[in-house]
């Protein structure tokens, strides 16, 4: 491997272990998702570790970028859109969203499971295309494991974007 590609590589995995970690431990909506952000930058550094070996990780990267950067705003509009309502953006703010604003519960949950990578949504298939294009551009151990980090920290993600949902 290059040695940009290894300094991508370490930067992707510290990314999606900061962010993910940093996430779950947040009373603040609006703070979880920044983090999240974070943790999906690693996602997509990991898929830049491994542009220069095919076209498929380009395709993957875009369609991840597009797809996790209009989510992320939807995400964050609808942290707003609560916090003008109840003056907080805290976790205890979501709390009975569902009876309060039905629509804005169920956009909530709709973008938190894609960018948790649940199927059939969105973000599951941008994460899907972003790891099956790093495992099938290069073969071995190091890009199975970086991969198998990736979807732990995913799982880390649904557990703290449930609690958001859970309240709501």
């Amino acid at each position: 491997a290059e040695p940009w590609s290894l300094i991508l590589l370490i930067l992707a995995v510290a990314s999606m272990v900061f962010g993910n970690l940093a996430a779950l431990v947040q009373g603040s909506v609006r703070r979880l998702v920044a983090y999240s952000a974070v943790a999906h930058a690693g996602y997509i550094l990991l898929g830049l570790a491994y542009l220069s070996y095919g076209p498929r990780s380009t395709e993957a990267i875009l369609y991840y970028v597009v797809t996790y950067g209009l989510t992320t705003v939807g995400a964050f509009a609808v942290v707003d859109v609560v916090e003008r309502a109840t003056g907080s953006d805290r976790m205890e703010a979501f709390l009975g969203l569902h009876k309060r604003n039905p629509i804005v519960a169920f956009v909530l949950l709709i973008l938190f499971l894609s960018l948790a990578g649940i199927p059939p949504l969105v973000g599951f298939w941008a994460k899907f295309n972003l790891f099956a294009a790093v495992l099938q551009v290069s073969r071995g151990v190091v890009p199975f494991a970086i991969v198998a980090v990736a979807v732990a920290f995913s799982a880390v993600s649904l557990y703290y974007y449930l609690q958001v949902l859970k309240r709501a």
